[in-house]
């Protein structure tokens, strides 16, 4: 699986239409809404690890760097439902 392929299917865990970006310089890039939720995710075709931040209201909550997409998948879950039980 490439890098761009990694990246897209973490992306589509979240969002069917995600949109990834690929620069020249072989970075992977995406960044979509989810309500009050918000992910930027990229990686590279020298590192295809996925470098992810998540935002509650465009404040950062956790950053995840991982290979592994069920650990990222898990993390970001798992924290969003956290979040969304305490504001509750």
């Amino acid at each position: 699986m490439t890098s761009h392929d990694r990246l897209t299917k973490f992306a589509k865990h979240y969002r069917d239409d995600a949109r990834i970006i690929r620069s020249v310089r072989g970075t992977n890039l995406t960044a979509f809404d989810m309500g009050d939720f918000h992910i930027e995710a990229s990686n590279s075709d020298d590192n295809p690890n996925i470098f992810c931040d998540l935002y509650h209201n465009y404040t950062l909550i956790t950053s995840i760097n991982s290979g592994d997409l069920q650990e990222l998948h898990t993390t970001i879950d798992d924290t969003i439902t956290s979040l969304k039980e305490d504001i509750a």
